[in-house]
């Protein structure tokens, strides 16, 4: 029970020491992951950030995340910590729900978290023994907790409830908080073309759909992004 959690199989900084290893055969491979994660992090940060931060209370009369600069910033040094660390993504997560739901709303809440997360350094055997699907029970109470925000939603505006409702369901089918949030901006802004509003839309959210657009549609079994690169490198 009180065995010792060991070191990453990858040793630290091994990601940098591998950028010595780049050449023009495998260059562009790694334009287009770097790609992949960055866009699957936004997301995944924003839809979390944001779902947490309305259940919490901090998103305002404009549905603006309040401090979401610093948010943004402490889950970006994070990542980026944790991935030169030789560990998982080290990143937003939306079980912060629970801590939420229990009265949680400033960074001690965090803070008491990750102490009680540094026992697992003590305990990993224990952790071990415990089997996944043992966690299902909480995140079916978060997202149960998550769900009442979709009543804030305006379902009559077919505009609005159609993007959001592609949004909800490829969450689950996907298993990505990017996927879903990345076919429900593309959806969006493809109706408000479609019904002659694109006058309406913000030029950065036209961008955003147009490179994620790229990044899952393109000719064959390749994003435009990969058949771009195809040709540069």
């Amino acid at each position: 029970l009180f065995e010792v959690a060991g070191l990453p199989e990858e040793s630290m900084f091994a990601a940098v020491g591998a950028l010595g290893d780049l050449n023009g055969d495998n260059l562009g491979d790694f334009i287009l992951v770097m790609i992949a994660f960055l866009f699957v992090d936004i997301f995944d940060t924003s839809g979390t950030l944001y779902s947490v931060g309305r259940q919490a209370g901090f998103v305002d009369e404009n549905d603006e995340l309040e401090n979401s600069d610093e948010a943004f910033m402490a889950d970006a040094a994070a990542t980026v910590a944790g991935a030169l660390a030789g560990t998982s993504t080290t990143t937003t997560y939306i079980e912060s729900g629970a801590g939420v739901e229990e009265g949680g709303r400033t960074g001690l809440t965090a803070v008491v978290v990750g102490v009680l997360m540094l026992s697992g350094l003590l305990f990993a055997g224990l952790f071990k023994a415990i089997p996944a699907f043992a966690a299902a029970p909480a995140l079916v109470i978060v997202g149960a907790m998550m769900m009442k925000q979709a009543g804030d939603i305006n379902w009559n505006d077919k505009e609005m409830a159609i993007p959001a409702f592609i949004t909800m369901v490829l969450m689950p089918f996907t298993y990505s908080i990017a996927d879903g949030i990345a076919w429900g901006l593309i959806s969006y802004v493809a109706i408000k073309i479609g019904m002659g509003k694109m006058d309406k839309l913000n030029p950065v959210v036209n961008v955003l759909a147009v490179l994620m657009l790229m990044f899952y549609v393109g000719p064959g079994d390749q994003s435009t992004f990969d058949w771009l690169l195809s040709f540069i490198f």
